[in-house]
């Protein structure tokens, strides 16, 4: 496998602002599609990317070898989209995010699936969020379905220290937009600054279709002193298209998280609630009959140990703030399929409070990074050619309620 970014040891070219897009207020930007057997969907999504104002610059579509006619209907109805083909099925969505970005002309990209949909403004207000914070790096969308558009399949989250995502904070289109905008990992479809998110690096190409595979990348920024910003005023929608399990892939994605990025204290520490967790988890995926997944997903995990000691050298180099400073102890989710059994989600629930007076026993043990030193290799630094436009480098770490990760605004 070639890992462009994501190995983590190897950074991008970091591409001049002058070159990829003019300042604040009017930008050029590129759509880029991933693709894998979307014939279905994908012309639709260019469509509505199309419709979209202000309008891209390009839109281009990298296709991870697919079988169907896709990319013949495209080049057919659309030929102004610019094709990448990766000549196989890598089954790496991270690899397609990457070759997307480094494909890219400007400086604002916009990574979208194969089967979405676009409000008509939702660029233009991922763009505003995105100039407006000056440590913003990322922005995502609030994710709808398609076929009822008042149904949220996806907002931005925090990171519960024990590694999943936590519950959502509204569960409604007007609660979602009440919150406002606010620091979050956010799923897949999401507008990026390349210039400020190359010295961070782009996906981890170790991560496997699933849970936290687009998520890392937004945590990896939170901890660099950058941000990933929900917008709720911007609207995509997405079919609920069926896929096959992702137990592998959750499970996986998550350990190789936490072993990467979380600092050792901060796993010492937590290691008696996570042994917990882990406990509960097991026995419950082997009552689902899917704890072959698990065991694979761990086995995989040990098998990569030499790398992810390599790797976690390198994001330490990168780290601006503490664990303690993006992790959270709100209420706690799990692998989605588990959660559809209500004896589950009531145990979820209980754990999660003694869970969450665990974090506050251990939250002032927690360390704190040895910084940077600010302009040198490993800082998290905007750019120098990005002043101009951002008007502030990284920020300094905020004190944070142990028990919630506040949304800033």
């Amino acid at each position: 496998m070639t890992h462009i970014v994501q190995k983590q040891g190897a950074r991008p070219e970091t591409p001049s602002a002058g070159a990829l897009g003019r300042p604040a207020g009017h930008c050029d930007w590129s759509a880029a599609i991933t693709n894998f057997n979307g014939e279905e969907w994908v012309c639709e999504t260019i469509a509505s990317i199309k419709q979209l104002k202000p309008p891209p610059s390009e839109i281009l579509m990298v296709d991870d070898g697919s079988t169907d006619a896709g990319i013949e209907r495209v080049r057919t109805e659309h030929p102004d989209v610019r094709i990448i083909c990766l000549g196989r099925n890598t089954g790496v969505l991270n690899i397609v995010r990457n070759r997307a970005l480094h494909e890219a002309r400007h400086r604002y990209v916009l990574i979208s699936d194969n089967d979405i949909a676009f409000a008509r403004d939702a660029v233009r207000q991922l763009m505003r969020a995105l100039q407006k914070h000056k440590d913003a790096a990322a922005c995502t969308p609030l994710v709808l379905a398609a076929d009822d558009r008042r149904t949220v399949l996806s907002q931005g989250h925090a990171m519960h220290f024990l590694g999943w995502a936590t519950v959502a904070r509204a569960t409604t289109v007007e609660g979602a937009r009440e919150l406002g905008e606010y620091k979050a990992t956010g799923g897949g479809i999401q507008l990026i600054d390349k210039v400020r998110a190359a010295p961070v690096g782009f996906f981890d190409e170790d991560l496997v279709l699933g849970w936290a595979d687009d998520g890392e990348f937004h945590f990896r920024l939170q901890l660099a002193g950058l941000g990933c910003y929900t917008v709720p005023s911007a609207s995509v929608f997405h079919r609920r298209v069926r896929v096959q399990s992702r137990f592998y892939g959750q499970l996986h994605n998550r350990w190789l998280l936490l072993l990467k990025h979380y600092q050792w204290r901060t796993l010492v520490l937590i290691a008696p609630a996570l042994l917990v967790y882990e406990f509960l988890l097991a026995g419950a995926l082997l009552a689902m009959g899917v704890h072959r997944d698990y065991g694979r997903a761990i086995r995989d995990v040990v098998r990569d140990l030499p790398r992810v000691v390599r790797n976690r050298r390198h994001l330490r180099t990168l780290r601006q703030l503490a664990d303690r400073n993006v992790l959270s102890a709100e209420a706690l989710t799990g692998p989605r399929a588990l959660l559809e059994r209500k004896i589950i989600r009531v145990g979820l629930n209980v754990l999660s409070s003694g869970f969450r007076l665990y974090w506050v026993l251990v939250y002032p043990l927690l360390g704190w990074p040895s910084a940077s030193t600010p302009g040198q290799p490993g800082s998290c630094e905007i750019p120098a050619t990005d002043q101009a436009s951002t008007g502030s480098s990284s920020p300094s770490a905020a004190a944070i309620d142990p028990n919630k990760t506040t949304p800033h605004a």
